[in-house]
Order: structure tokens, then C-alpha cells, then sequence
């Protein structure tokens, strides 16, 4: 409790200089819960994935309707979910600072990890982002036992790949995992309420699979998008 008080008042000292490609105007908007350039509210599983955007050498919070979508899309949940927006930004400065996190890392940290930027999440675990494989994999990789319980898919193999994701990164509705898409594509409802599985946008919010954060640029656009060297 006292580490949520205090990053309060920490949070607005560090917007106000910003973080690498995160300029203060973002981390404004990320504390406040909305778009960077309209003001208008993003929910925290847009704020958290497709909201988070690069563009001209840094990255920007947008809107559906900043992004050019077609609003309004529905959106499944609540606008707030279970996030201290004032203590990941300062998880964000603690674990850039002391892992020399690159933009690319904390962006890719942001979208991918919000079951542990909860509360009650591991926010050393959230910002331990894995870019490529590991010495431990290449060791294991014939492994079936440590694919399955120990093996984490580097986030970089995540772009042009639509179900690497296990949410919708617009509105949070859970997708089916790879091996299961044949029977939802075969017409098996996806919950009670008649609702199936399509291949052009999410089931629930309707948001177009190719603007989705991982589909609409590659990695290599991305990186160049925030002006980096990979």
C-alpha cells in the first residue's frame, strides 16, 4: 500500500522528463488513462497493447478513432481493470535503469505483459523481456518437458503471427491457442451467447486482425518507427 502511495508522487516527477522514446505527453497519458493526442479515455487493455503506438521517434498513446478505426468498438469488461497506472511508471524508470532496457523492451514489456502489471503481478518478471532465444533453449530444445513448462516464445517472434497473442490486444477477449482455432473456424461457438471465431477481426470487439499491435507493422518497422538500432 505504502508503494502505491508514494508512486503517486513519484509517477508526474518522472512524466514530467519522460523516458527514452516515452516523452513526458505519453506518460501523462498513460497515467491519466487516455489518448495522447485527444484526450479521450482508453481502457487499460487498450492502454496496455494496441493503444501503444510508435510513431516518429516515439511512442504515443492513440485512440481507436486516432488510430483510424471505426468507432465506437464495443468493449468487453470494464474501462479500468486491476492496474496502478502511477507504479508502472515508476517499474518502468526502476527496471530501464537497472537493465538498460532498450524502447523496444519496455514497449513489447507494456503489451504482452499485463496479467503481471495487475496488482499482485510481478513487476520483475513483467520487465525481464526475453528478444530472442536463449542458451537454455537451444540446450533443451529437443526437450518436450521443458517446452511446455519452461520454454518462453521470444516476443520479437510475436509480429506477423495473429494468435501469439492469447487476448485481443483492443479489448481484452480471450482467443482460442493455435491448436485449438480448426474447431472454432468449423462454426463451435467461442462462448454461449452464439458468438463464433472470425479471420478478419476480433469475435467480440470487431477490431480488424491486421491493426492489431503485432500485425499492423513488423518488427524491423517498428524499431525503425522509434528511430533505433537493433
Amino acid at each position: 500500500m505504502f508503494e502505491r502511495v508514494l508512486a503517486r508522487y513519484q509517477a508526474p516527477k518522472i512524466a514530467r522528463t519522460g523516458l527514452g522514446a516515452f516523452c513526458p505527453g505519453t506518460l501523462e497519458a498513460i497515467i491519466a488513462g487516455c489518448c495522447s493526442r485527444c484526450h479521450s479515455p482508453v481502457s487499460d487493455f487498450t492502454l496496455f497493447g494496441n493503444a501503444l503506438t510508435a510513431l516518429n521517434g516515439e511512442v504515443v498513446v492513440l485512440c481507436a478513432a486516432c488510430r483510424g478505426l471505426p468507432t465506437p468498438l464495443p468493449q468487453a469488461g470494464v474501462l479500468r481493470g486491476y492496474i496502478d497506472r502511477n507504479l508502472i511508471i515508476v517499474s518502468m524508470k526502476r527496471h530501464r535503469d537497472a537493465k538498460n532496457l532498450r524502447d523496444i523492451e519496455l514497449l513489447l514489456a507494456l503489451r504482452t505483459k499485463y496479467a503481471e502489471l495487475q496488482l499482485g503481478g510481478d513487476h520483475e518478471r513483467a520487465f525481464s523481456v526475453k528478444m530472442g532465444q536463449s542458451f537454455k533453449d537451444l540446450l533443451y530444445q529437443g526437450d518436450p518437458l521443458y517446452q511446455v513448462s519452461h520454454y518462453e516464445r521470444p516476443i520479437v517472434s510475436y509480429y506477423g503471427d495473429l494468435l501469439a497473442i492469447g487476448n485481443c490486444a483492443e479489448c481484452g477477449a480471450w482467443w482460442p491457442r493455435p491448436h485449438e482455432i480448426g474447431k472454432y473456424r468449423s462454426g463451435q461457438k467461442l462462448f454461449s451467447d452464439n458468438r463464433r471465431w472470425r479471420d478478419e477481426a476480433c469475435w467480440c470487439c470487431g477490431c480488424p486482425h491486421d491493426q492489431q499491435w503485432h500485425m499492423r507493422v513488423t518488427l524491423t518497422e517498428e524499431i525503425q518507427n522509434l528511430a533505433l538500432s537493433y
